[in-house]
């Protein structure tokens, strides 16, 4: 129902993309115990019939990330992964770890515990250490669960079954719930007492289909991720009183539809957004330090240097130069290439240029447009969307 929060589903994938390689398709965003670091959980398609899980971390906001844990699964999971971390250094909560069971690591996802908890629905980490929360359904009602002991035990609060918890806040006992509204009205529900009485903040948009939210660092502080169409971008508003209060901060833009995900970070004005590319493994972590108004752009090519997996589909031995580049750019590539058009893409994975490819070619020349100077991508492409990406420089 569209006035609940909106877990977004993973958009089918076609066999043939799933054989082409590494193939990113969906992620989940985290904050870390440190002012710097986060934490991002990903899918990959190695091949077909079997999916990648890893875990990233980083410690200077998303510039360079290192692999945490990794694993091969056998199923694909109807929603991105959750994790979640906490105010203790290194502890970092797996919720979809296994059916009915969720991990908790103490040494930043490299290594699991699992816990048994039945259904742990609708997730989120405490301000506590220790503290984490689960949503469940019985045939009594709904209960929140929540844990002080990093999930070995669970105290249990009957709730109204019509709310769905969304986040925990930055006071003990805050919490952050969806009510009902209407197409221009989103109903923040609040909780200063674990989710024994109830408040209601009804916030105007323009208009909107799913939203989602994220506690900030302060008490009452929250941003809220708002959408009017499944399209390219969402509009992030902000409030510091629980909502009574919400200012928007700006239109972001989104590459992929649904696939990205987003959270605070612990210093203050800290936000974060991770998008991914369409037809390749390229992923931006978009970094915010004053309250998600504006953003400098990360951006991660996550090939085998990332991954451990080689796509031997497509020949590796492409050469671009000169980089930097001020006119013209040059491409050699090899007699067997598949490639059939290339794109110049900006750090936001805009495309600046597209051009096609001949038959055979084994070199391409491209005038270089009037850019900024800066870092650019060529991504060359195949008729069943493979593709490669090389990094330029525009000078």
């Amino acid at each position: 129902m569209k006035k609940y929060l909106i877990i977004f589903l993973l958009i089918s994938v076609s066999f043939h993309n799933y054989a082409q390689g590494y193939y990113l398709v969906h992620h989940q965003l985290a904050m870390g115990a440190d002012t710097s670091e986060i934490y991002l959980c990903t899918y990959w398609f190695p091949k077909y019939d079997s999916m990648n899980e890893t875990i990233f971390h980083s410690m200077n906001n998303g510039l360079d990330f290192s692999i945490r844990h990794s694993r091969f699964i056998y199923y694909l999971p109807g929603a991105p992964g959750a994790l979640f971390s906490d105010s203790t250094a290194g502890v970092v909560y797996w919720p979809n770890y296994a059916l009915d069971t969720f991990a908790v690591s103490f040494d930043t996802g490299m290594t699991m515990t699992r816990k048994y908890f039945h259904d742990p629905g609708n997730p989120a980490s405490g301000c506590l250490s220790g503290e984490i929360y689960f949503q469940i359904y019985l045939p009594g009602g709904a209960y929140l669960c929540r844990s002080r002991d990093y999930g070995t035990t669970f105290d249990t609060i009957p709730m109204n079954d019509s709310l769905v918890l969304v986040d925990v806040g930055a006071n003990p006992g805050e919490l952050y719930f969806v009510g009902y509204g209407n197409d221009t009205i989103i109903n923040v529900v609040t909780s200063l007492d674990y989710g024994i009485t109830y408040q209601s903040h009804k916030i105007p948009v323009p208009y909107y289909i799913t939203y989602d939210l994220r506690h900030g660092t302060s008490p009452g502080e929250f941003y809220l991720l708002v959408y009017d169409s499944p399209g390219d971008y969402f509009y992030i508003y902000h409030a510091m009183d629980y909502g009574n209060t919400v200012t928007f901060q700006q239109t972001h833009e989104n590459c992929g539809g649904f696939f990205k995900s987003y959270t605070a970070g612990r210093k203050p004005g800290s936000f974060y957004v991770a998008r991914r590319s369409t037809y390749d493994p390229t992923l931006y972590i978009d970094y915010s330090t004053d309250y998600g108004v504006t953003f400098t752009t990360f951006t991660h090519y996550l090939d085998s240097t990332y991954t451990g997996l080689v796509n031997k589909d497509l020949p590796l031995n492409i050469k671009v130069y000169p980089n930097p580049v001020t006119t013209q750019l040059n491409i050699e590539l090899p007699k067997d290439n598949q490639y059939l058009y290339l794109q110049l893409l900006n750090f936001l994975g805009q495309v600046c240029l597209e051009q096609e490819i001949k038959p055979g070619s084994e070199k391409v020349f491209i005038d270089i447009p009037k850019l900024e100077k800066g870092v650019y991508f060529i991504r060359l492409k195949t008729g069943d969307n493979r593709s490669l990406i090389r990094k330029v420089a525009v000078d």
